[in-house]
Protein backbone atom coordinates (compact mmCIF):
# COMPACT_ATOMS: atom_id res chain seq x y z
CA UNK A 1 0.00 0.00 0.00
CA UNK A 2 1.32 3.30 -0.43
CA UNK A 3 3.65 5.24 1.51
CA UNK A 4 3.34 8.68 -0.27
CA UNK A 5 0.39 9.80 1.80
CA UNK A 6 1.28 12.56 4.43
CA UNK A 7 -2.28 12.94 6.62
CA UNK A 8 -3.32 8.97 6.55
CA UNK A 9 -2.24 6.00 4.95
CA UNK A 10 -4.73 3.01 3.65
CA UNK A 11 -5.90 0.59 6.57
CA UNK A 12 -4.81 -2.97 5.57
CA UNK A 13 -5.08 -6.10 7.19
CA UNK A 14 -2.31 -8.62 8.57
CA UNK A 15 -3.26 -11.35 6.55
CA UNK A 16 -1.45 -13.96 3.81
CA UNK A 17 -1.48 -12.92 0.47
CA UNK A 18 -2.67 -9.15 1.40
CA UNK A 19 0.33 -7.67 -0.53
CA UNK A 20 -0.22 -10.07 -3.67
CA UNK A 21 -0.67 -8.01 -7.31
CA UNK A 22 -4.18 -9.17 -7.15
CA UNK A 23 -4.96 -6.80 -4.08
CA UNK A 24 -4.87 -3.05 -4.73
CA UNK A 25 -6.19 0.09 -2.98
CA UNK A 26 -9.20 1.35 -3.92
CA UNK A 27 -7.29 5.41 -4.39
CA UNK A 28 -4.57 3.47 -6.91
CA UNK A 29 -7.72 2.55 -8.44
CA UNK A 30 -9.41 5.42 -8.47
CA UNK A 31 -6.49 7.14 -9.63
CA UNK A 32 -5.62 5.28 -12.84
CA UNK A 33 -1.97 3.88 -11.24
CA UNK A 34 -3.29 0.33 -10.47
CA UNK A 35 -5.32 -2.08 -13.02
CA UNK A 36 -8.43 -4.40 -11.72
CA UNK A 37 -9.18 -7.50 -13.46
CA UNK A 38 -13.02 -8.45 -14.88
CA UNK A 39 -13.92 -9.88 -11.92
CA UNK A 40 -13.65 -7.60 -8.94
CA UNK A 41 -14.29 -8.00 -4.87
CA UNK A 42 -14.64 -4.36 -3.14
CA UNK A 43 -13.48 -4.80 0.86
CA UNK A 44 -15.64 -1.71 2.48
CA UNK A 45 -18.86 -0.25 1.76
CA UNK A 46 -18.34 3.34 2.15
CA UNK A 47 -18.51 6.09 0.39
CA UNK A 48 -14.90 5.60 -1.15
CA UNK A 49 -15.83 1.74 -1.66
CA UNK A 50 -19.17 2.36 -3.25
CA UNK A 51 -17.76 4.89 -5.75
CA UNK A 52 -15.04 2.59 -6.84
CA UNK A 53 -17.28 -0.26 -7.08
CA UNK A 54 -19.82 2.15 -9.25
CA UNK A 55 -16.68 3.49 -11.68
CA UNK A 56 -15.60 -0.09 -11.83
CA UNK A 57 -18.90 -1.33 -12.92
CA UNK A 58 -19.45 1.31 -15.56
CA UNK A 59 -16.64 0.58 -17.65
CA UNK A 60 -18.38 -3.45 -17.59
CA UNK A 61 -16.75 -5.00 -14.61
CA UNK A 62 -18.69 -7.93 -12.43
CA UNK A 63 -18.41 -6.29 -9.02
CA UNK A 64 -19.13 -7.64 -5.33
CA UNK A 65 -18.76 -5.61 -2.20
CA UNK A 66 -18.15 -7.13 1.04
CA UNK A 67 -19.01 -4.71 4.53
CA UNK A 68 -18.00 -6.03 8.02
CA UNK A 69 -20.34 -3.82 9.46
CA UNK A 70 -24.49 -3.84 9.02
CA UNK A 71 -26.63 -2.82 5.90
CA UNK A 72 -27.33 0.53 8.16
CA UNK A 73 -23.27 1.17 7.22
CA UNK A 74 -23.33 1.53 3.24
CA UNK A 75 -23.28 4.90 2.53
CA UNK A 76 -23.76 5.62 5.74
CA UNK A 77 -21.62 9.12 5.27
CA UNK A 78 -22.79 10.05 1.85
CA UNK A 79 -24.44 13.26 1.46
CA UNK A 80 -28.24 12.37 0.45
CA UNK A 81 -28.32 13.29 -2.83
CA UNK A 82 -25.45 11.69 -3.82
CA UNK A 83 -26.25 8.24 -1.76
CA UNK A 84 -29.19 8.30 -4.21
CA UNK A 85 -27.30 8.51 -6.94
CA UNK A 86 -25.06 5.61 -5.62
CA UNK A 87 -27.56 3.41 -4.89
CA UNK A 88 -29.64 4.15 -8.29
CA UNK A 89 -26.17 3.29 -10.09
CA UNK A 90 -25.82 -0.24 -7.32
CA UNK A 91 -28.98 -1.48 -9.10
CA UNK A 92 -28.30 -0.33 -12.60
CA UNK A 93 -25.51 -2.43 -12.83
CA UNK A 94 -26.04 -5.28 -10.72
CA UNK A 95 -23.74 -4.52 -8.05
CA UNK A 96 -23.60 -7.60 -5.17
CA UNK A 97 -23.30 -5.54 -1.43
CA UNK A 98 -23.00 -8.18 1.69
CA UNK A 99 -23.50 -6.82 4.54
CA UNK A 100 -22.53 -8.66 8.07
CA UNK A 101 -19.37 -10.28 6.16
CA UNK A 102 -15.75 -10.33 6.68
CA UNK A 103 -11.96 -10.94 4.50
CA UNK A 104 -10.92 -14.08 6.09
CA UNK A 105 -8.48 -15.15 3.53
CA UNK A 106 -7.35 -14.41 -0.33
CA UNK A 107 -6.52 -17.52 -2.78
CA UNK A 108 -5.18 -16.79 -6.27
CA UNK A 109 -8.54 -16.75 -8.12
CA UNK A 110 -11.36 -15.98 -4.88
CA UNK A 111 -11.76 -14.49 -1.17
CA UNK A 112 -12.94 -16.41 1.58
CA UNK A 113 -15.28 -14.27 3.69
CA UNK A 114 -16.86 -15.56 7.39
CA UNK A 115 -20.73 -14.21 8.32
CA UNK A 116 -22.32 -12.92 10.98
CA UNK A 117 -23.84 -16.58 11.47
CA UNK A 118 -19.75 -17.92 10.98
CA UNK A 119 -21.05 -19.26 7.73
CA UNK A 120 -18.16 -19.43 5.00
CA UNK A 121 -18.36 -18.10 1.40
CA UNK A 122 -16.11 -18.04 -1.54
CA UNK A 123 -15.93 -15.23 -3.96
CA UNK A 124 -14.72 -15.57 -7.03
CA UNK A 125 -12.12 -12.54 -7.88
CA UNK A 126 -9.33 -12.33 -9.82
CA UNK A 127 -8.90 -8.42 -8.05
CA UNK A 128 -9.56 -7.46 -4.74
CA UNK A 129 -10.11 -3.58 -4.03
CA UNK A 130 -9.42 -2.56 -0.19
CA UNK A 131 -11.61 0.14 0.59
CA UNK A 132 -11.84 -0.23 4.29
CA UNK A 133 -10.59 3.33 5.74
CA UNK A 134 -7.67 5.18 6.42
CA UNK A 135 -5.71 5.49 9.39
CA UNK A 136 -3.95 9.27 10.74
CA UNK A 137 0.06 9.17 10.66
CA UNK A 138 0.34 11.15 13.38
CA UNK A 139 4.03 10.50 14.06
CA UNK A 140 4.45 12.38 10.51
CA UNK A 141 2.91 15.06 12.58
CA UNK A 142 4.99 14.76 15.53
CA UNK A 143 8.44 14.82 12.73
CA UNK A 144 7.02 18.06 10.80
CA UNK A 145 6.05 19.86 13.95
CA UNK A 146 9.88 19.83 15.21
CA UNK A 147 11.36 21.01 11.92
CA UNK A 148 11.21 24.56 12.42
CA UNK A 149 11.54 25.59 15.77
CA UNK A 150 8.54 27.92 17.33
CA UNK A 151 6.20 26.85 14.55
CA UNK A 152 2.46 26.85 15.47
CA UNK A 153 1.55 23.54 13.39
CA UNK A 154 -2.24 23.32 12.50
CA UNK A 155 -3.54 19.49 11.94
CA UNK A 156 -6.19 19.56 9.54
CA UNK A 157 -7.59 16.97 7.07
CA UNK A 158 -6.89 13.07 7.17
CA UNK A 159 -3.99 13.54 9.60
CA UNK A 160 -6.17 14.91 11.94
CA UNK A 161 -9.24 12.29 11.43
CA UNK A 162 -9.75 11.07 8.25
CA UNK A 163 -12.91 12.01 6.90
CA UNK A 164 -13.86 13.99 2.94
CA UNK A 165 -12.30 16.30 0.87
CA UNK A 166 -15.22 18.72 2.11
CA UNK A 167 -14.16 18.19 6.00
CA UNK A 168 -10.37 18.56 4.98
CA UNK A 169 -11.30 22.15 3.24
CA UNK A 170 -13.16 22.85 6.10
CA UNK A 171 -10.28 22.10 8.79
CA UNK A 172 -7.91 24.08 6.52
CA UNK A 173 -10.35 27.06 5.94
CA UNK A 174 -10.52 26.91 10.01
CA UNK A 175 -6.62 27.08 10.34
CA UNK A 176 -6.69 29.44 8.09
CA UNK A 177 -8.79 32.03 10.04
CA UNK A 178 -6.59 31.16 13.45
CA UNK A 179 -3.53 32.38 11.32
Amino acid sequence: MPARLVGATPIVPNMPAINSSKVVWAGDVDSGRAEVGQNVVVVGAGLTGVETAVNLASQGKKVTVIEMMGPEVVLATAPSAHKFYLLDRIKEFGIRIIPNARMEGITENSINVINKDFQWREYEADSIVLAMGMRPRKEKVTELRHLIPETDVFIVGDCLKPGSLFTANHDGFNAACEI
